[in-house]
């Protein structure tokens, strides 16, 4: 089975990058000894300038591969802009937004489909073309290190 770990160039995904590369035990441990083969980067093109400097040092350490969910920026555009005027997925959020909690308690986050669709799928179909997949298959091929903080 290939592995492999999305990179997002947060604390977390930099972390578990920097256990792998130094073949830690805990973190072989939690994987059966495993380290990923390669690591994606979901790039939308509009991360902080903080985001790319760190993608571009675990570069020079790691191989990255960046993914995009469209070639073209102002495919992606159209799709977000069109998807907010037309009133399409009034049940999602296409961004990160929270509500206020009740009295007491803490805001809570929306369901949003931006991290799924610009992400997730980009991550998904480059993971299957990476180790060859073939189209409809269903058993188990690519192992995916992925980790979404709480926050």
């Amino acid at each position: 089975m290939r592995e492999f770990a999305s990179f997002g160039a947060g604390v977390q995904s930099s972390a578990i990058a920097l256990l792998a590369l130094n073949r830690d035990a805990r973190r072989l441990a939690v994987s059966g000894g495993s380290v990923p083969e390669r690591y994606f980067f979901a790039d939308v093109g509009d991360e902080p300038p903080e985001v790319y400097a760190q993608l571009a040092r675990f570069e020079r350490m790691i191989p990255i591969q960046r993914v995009h969910r469209f070639e073209d920026k102002r495919r992606l555009q159209d799709v977000l802009c069109g998807r907010l005027e037309s009133g399409k997925d009034t049940n999602l959020t296409w961004i990160p937004a929270f509500v206020a909690g009740k009295p007491g308690r803490a805001s809570a986050p929306l369901q949003r489909r931006c991290t799924y669709t610009m992400k997730v799928e980009a991550l998904d179909r480059a993971a299957r073309a990476w180790a060859e997949v073939p189209r409809g298959c269903k058993v188990p091929v690519v192992r995916t290190w992925m980790g979404i903080s709480l926050d």
